[in-house]
């Protein structure tokens, strides 16, 4: 143990060690096998208890997802769109956020 620092370049493999490992332990049989029927779904998902109709059924006693308010009053009839004025930021984020991080699952609080 010398206390050098060690990188990832220094332990990653070469690409050929890689490419061999991959040609030895992939087989094409093993995707067409596991994708034969992956549309259908493994039996825990085909088991799901799902409501009939075109819509989603919101569950009030859900902890997780739940009814937006704003669909309460949501109207058919869209009304004419209008510039946005005075309108400011509510947050400015870099390229790696993704709406799945912003999304609120419970109400933003006003304070």
């Amino acid at each position: 143990m010398t206390g050098a620092p060690v990188y990832l370049k220094d332990i990653w493999p070469a690409n050929d060690e890689i490419s061999d490992l991959v040609s030895r332990t992939l087989k094409s049989e093993m995707f067409a096998q596991r994708y034969l029927d992956v549309f259908k779904g493994p039996p825990a998902w085909r088991n799901i208890e799902i409501a009939a109709g075109k819509t989603y059924r919101w569950d009030a006693d859900s902890t997780y997802v739940r009814r937006p308010p704003f669909f309460a009053d949501l109207s058919r009839d869209v009304p004419i769109v209008e510039d946005i004025r005075n309108a400011r930021d509510l947050g400015i984020f870099g390229d790696s956020l993704t709406t799945d991080h912003i999304s609120p699952a419970e109400p933003i609080s006003s304070a």
